[in-house]
């Protein structure tokens, strides 16, 4: 069990509590625009390895980047429960949508993948690779 304390601007603090044990009991878990840098991103990430409750996960307009990219890819490769996954607004370039995209060969319970405002390209070869799964992707 841990608690992670999020200042957000101007002077309000949120608590994201239970990232560890409630995580465990929610199927739906937003951190939008919380300020969280990618540290605590990691930190629920590498929970989610292991987590088998957590349908929807929100990290948007948290400016992440590549870094917790790849840690979502490896979270994919170990996770078959996780259905909706909202990235956007996170500094992600093509070096962190490639890792995502080569981890979603392998996971085939993400069905909705945001990745708007990542100032990303994704060509259609790209696309045909995740093959004729039913998927959503936005970018």
């Amino acid at each position: 069990f841990f608690f992670l304390m999020i200042r957000r601007p101007p002077r309000s603090t949120h608590c994201i509590s239970s990232a560890a044990s409630d995580v465990y009991k929610r199927q739906r878990l937003n951190l939008k625009n919380m300020c969280i840098d990618a540290e605590i991103a990691l930190c629920v990430i590498e929970a989610l390895k292991i987590n088998r409750t957590l349908k929807d996960l929100n990290l948007s307009s948290n400016k992440v980047g590549n870094v917790c990219a790849k840690a979502v890819a490896e979270m994919l490769l170990a996770n078959n429960t996780l259905a909706k996954l909202d990235l956007s607004s996170n500094y992600i370039k093509k070096e962190g949508v490639d890792f995502i995209l080569e981890a979603l060969k392998v996971n085939k319970t993400l069905a909705k993948l945001n990745l708007k405002n990542n100032s990303i390209k994704l060509r259609r070869s790209q696309l045909s690779q995740l093959g004729a799964r039913s998927f959503i992707l936005k970018y």
